[in-house]
């Protein structure tokens, strides 16, 4: 029997490999989705996971 992981606070994913973006810092997203319960996605993030990065935060990171 196959047992699924629980990712540690404040990462989720099949592989626990992705980081929360919620807007308050101290909330910890759904571990499986990355959903943001109690916040809205951190700026620069935005999707039902906060998982995908606005176009302007990933301009700022390549200039």
């Amino acid at each position: 029997m196959l047992l699924a992981a629980v990712c540690p606070d404040y990462l989720h994913g099949d592989k626990c490999d992705k980081e929360c973006h919620c807007s308050n810092w101290t909330e910890v997203c759904d571990k499986s989705t990355g959903f943001c319960r109690f916040s809205k996605c951190h700026a620069g993030w935005f999707g039902i996971g906060c998982d995908i990065r606005t176009l302007s935060s990933i301009e700022r990171t390549c200039s």
